[in-house]
């Protein structure tokens, strides 16, 4: 037996949403479309600002300074003193600490439309999207590493490479109640 999104499925079973979610946006309705198109919007931006998130940490933790906190001044003897590399230390902080906050945010905003997409269309269309959702997820996070790793080889001036996590899935079987008959 194999576990997809929290549910237990047969091999085959599995094997027939795969196939599914390949063409499971053509068999929708436009209503259960745009409930589906919010859910990848929120966990695109869920996955580009945990990518930023990592940046800055890796930012601060090598005393790397992103581009934005690049700012000019008049006195060039300033831009280099240690109350200005302090301040734009303080800034990476800040952002830091919003990102944090956003993610927070948009954890509680994923949960709610993922249970809305759930209740709107049947089971097998839900695993079908969430298949699909997760092979173009992966792609973009994928991508948004490789940006990431140009940015930080060109902030270091070598080849650093942005750290590589265990991908986690968020497991959203605690968050739906099914309805049991009891015998």
């Amino acid at each position: 037996m194999s576990n997809v999104s929290g549910r237990k499925l047969g091999c085959i079973q599995k094997a027939i949403v795969l196939f599914y979610s390949r063409i499971v946006l053509n068999k929708i309705s436009l209503s259960e479309r745009k409930l589906f198109r919010n859910v990848e919007r929120i966990s695109k931006t869920y996955i580009k600002i945990n990518a930023d998130l990592t940046f800055l940490q890796l930012c601060l933790k090598n005393q790397l300074l992103p581009k934005f906190t690049d700012f000019k001044l008049y006195d060039e003897a300033a831009r280099y003193k240690n109350a200005t590399t302090d301040f734009k230390l303080q800034l990476i902080e800040r952002e830091i600490k919003s990102k944090k906050e956003e993610l927070n945010k948009l954890s509680r905003d994923s949960i709610k439309n993922v249970l809305e997409l759930h209740k709107a269309i049947s089971k097998f269309k839900f695993y079908s999207l969430i298949a699909f959702l997760q092979r173009s997820l992966n792609q973009y996070r994928h991508d948004i590493h490789i940006i990431h790793d140009k940015k930080l080889s060109s902030l270091y001036g070598g080849n650093i490479y942005f750290p590589d996590k265990q991908s986690k899935v968020l497991n959203i079987s605690n968050y739906i109640k099914i309805k049991r008959r009891r015998s």
